[in-house]
């Protein structure tokens, strides 16, 4: 996956990186209209939530990702969906059913966020947040690792994965990591890389025509 967002940028308003945001209060709606996909943010939450009562850019988070739990949800129940039609003796099934279990972490991960009773750091939900892009990272390079084409899959997950980085942008200004300014992040080899899969090694090799009685790998 290539996906790349503006933490902050450009649209009527600017999305402005400082401790300042931090303390701002708006509607949902205007809060949507700050974020890297202002579209899906308007069409998920806006829509469904037309109060137009002012809140803090804490309460907005919960509700974004919220919202985006709802959508994994979702996502894996069309996952299992996918995998049960697909040919049970072929590779497909068993990355169909990976990933199945990469949107079933990923529910548990942003359940943490919205866990207040631990009161998780703002590194602790930039970490989570994080950790749940770095699901659908893994569960696309498995296909791409298998040489496997599949257009189920972004349409699956484009919302969901939109719905992340907009939670994402939101938590960095919480951080208050960057400074005011436009800032441009690359997802893809990036996330792979901060996950710590990419220097995973496996304890054995099993013979890729399925030969070998493992138990485990």
């Amino acid at each position: 996956m290539k996906a790349t967002f503006f933490i902050c940028f450009l649209i009527t308003f600017t999305f402005s990186c400082s401790s300042k945001t931090t303390t701002t209060t708006g509607s949902i709606n205007w809060w949507c209209t700050q974020t890297p996909y202002y579209q899906t943010c308007t069409r998920y939450i806006a829509e469904s939530s037309p109060s137009t009562a002012n809140i803090s850019i804490n309460q907005f988070l919960d509700i974004t990702v919220n919202t985006a739990i709802d959508e994994a949800r979702l996502v894996l129940k069309r996952t299992q969906g996918i995998e049960a039609r697909t040919n049970p003796n072929g590779i497909e099934k068993i990355l169909w059913h990976s990933c199945a279990d990469f949107f079933d972490g990923m529910v548990f991960t942003l359940n943490m966020v919205l866990d207040h009773t631990h009161q998780p750091s703002t590194d602790d939900i930039h970490t989570w947040i994080s950790a749940s892009i770095t699901y659908i990272d893994v569960c696309e390079k498995g296909f791409e690792t298998m040489n496997i084409t599949t257009d189920l899959l972004p349409k699956v997950t484009t919302n969901l994965t939109q719905l992340l980085l907009n939670s994402l942008a939101i938590s960095v200004v919480m951080k208050g990591a960057n400074p005011p300014g436009l800032h441009e992040l690359n997802f893809g080899d990036e996330l792979y890389n901060f996950s710590g899969l990419k220097t995973v090694q496996p304890d054995v090799v099993v013979a890729k025509d399925g030969l070998g009685n493992f138990t485990t790998v």
